[in-house]
């Protein structure tokens, strides 16, 4: 009897901890996802790997306490192990998008991140003013040139709209 009371005190312990350690979780994707700055992203990451490590070691030991015949009521331990795998996923797409990098094929297919600027703030930069005219009459015209509508399925960064307008004569 007294084991089996240690033992539920061990796993409501463990059970609080992988909550607050989802609580925590969460708290860094946020800040992952919310900075610009690369320097603090990658903080956010390594914290949130380490987080993850946690949650994967409580995930190990809920496993095992799964796996024993003594515990009746197992819906709990199911619950934390679902939450943290869920946690697991999250985590994997992070590093992934991480680890891509920006013009590698795999890149290059990706939409566009939705984490960036708005438009207008983009706008508001002084080089922007400049070439944003220059890149509407390169698009213009690449829509109306059969040889360079082939490129134009992508969405197509400034800098590439203005090398293709320059091959095709439209810029100087």
């Amino acid at each position: 009897m007294g084991a089996s009371r240690k033992l539920q005190g061990e796993i409501d312990r463990v059970l609080k901890k992988v909550q607050e350690g989802v609580d925590v979780f969460d708290s860094i994707w946020n800040k992952v996802y919310d900075t610009e700055n690369p320097n603090q992203k990658e903080k956010f990451e390594a914290d949130l790997k380490k987080e993850i490590k946690k949650l994967q070691r409580y995930r190990d030991q809920i496993m095992t306490w799964i796996q024993l015949s003594e515990i009746k009521d197992k819906k709990a331990l199911m619950d934390a192990r679902k939450l943290i795998e869920h946690e697991m996923e999250r985590f994997k797409v992070c590093e992934k998008e991480t680890k891509t990098k920006a013009f590698s094929k795999e890149g290059l297919g990706q939409p566009p991140s939705t984490h960036r600027a708005p438009h207008h703030a983009i706008a508001e930069r002084p080089f922007c003013r400049v070439l944003f005219p220059i890149q509407a009459a390169c698009i213009s015209h690449c829509r109306a040139s059969p040889h360079v509508r082939e490129f134009l399925s992508p969405p197509l960064s400034l800098f590439v709209h203005v090398c293709v307008c320059k091959y095709v004569g439209v810029v100087d």
